[in-house]
């Protein structure tokens, strides 16, 4: 998976066999990830049949990926006033 249109792809053929699936998919890290009432073998067929080859991740290792991304921090202050946290 290379770009947003692959994505896409993945997604469509995963919504084909499961419209109710919640499924993250992050196109710059080539991960996955499916939360629904089908197998793990069911949406890596989805994924086959979208003309990519899937491998089974351990949940711990996207979840590290995940991670690795910037994200914003809280500032730590617990004034009203000055918190980002609100």
């Amino acid at each position: 998976m290379k770009c947003g249109a692959c994505a896409a792809r993945i997604q469509r053929s995963i919504l084909a066999i499961d419209d109710e699936a919640n499924i993250g998919v992050h196109a710059r890290d080539k991960t996955v990830q499916v939360s629904g009432d089908l197998s793990d073998t069911d949406y890596m067929l989805a994924i086959q049949a979208a003309g990519y080859t899937p491998e089974l991740l351990a949940l711990a290792e996207t979840e590290q990926a995940n991670a690795e991304e910037p994200q914003s921090k809280c500032c730590g202050s617990t004034s009203a006033k000055t918190s980002c946290c609100g």
